[in-house]
């Protein structure tokens, strides 16, 4: 857990190859907004660990995550989701819109 927070990215990185790594794991590092960019981007690019209802929720709450990933992972969110993070001050504007469109595409379930 300490690991991930080191300065050196290798190390972080490293820390994400490890086997004894887990979902759980995965979902407390995509949702620490205190982490790399680049480390959060490393979770949202594969797809073993995006399968994950939790660990995608994460990512897309996290306003690290990139902002092209993030629209893409919206698709998947279930509509409660949807309509918190349409009202989530801390993620990026266009994350809020789309997730607002999306809501109104859906409609009135």
């Amino acid at each position: 857990k300490l690991l991930i927070r080191d300065p050196k990215k290798t190390v972080a990185q490293a820390v994400l190859t490890s086997p004894r790594l887990t979902y759980k794991e995965i979902g407390l590092y995509a949702s620490d907004k205190s982490l790399d960019g680049e480390i959060i981007s490393r979770i949202a690019r594969e797809r073993k660990w995006t399968k994950h209802y939790s660990v995608l929720l994460s990512l897309v709450q996290n306003p690290k995550t990139p902002t092209a990933k993030t629209l893409t992972f919206l698709k998947s969110l279930r509509r409660r989701d949807l309509q918190n993070l349409s009202r989530a001050r801390d993620v990026p504007g266009p994350v809020r819109r789309s997730a607002k469109n999306m809501i109104n595409m859906r409609g009135s379930r």
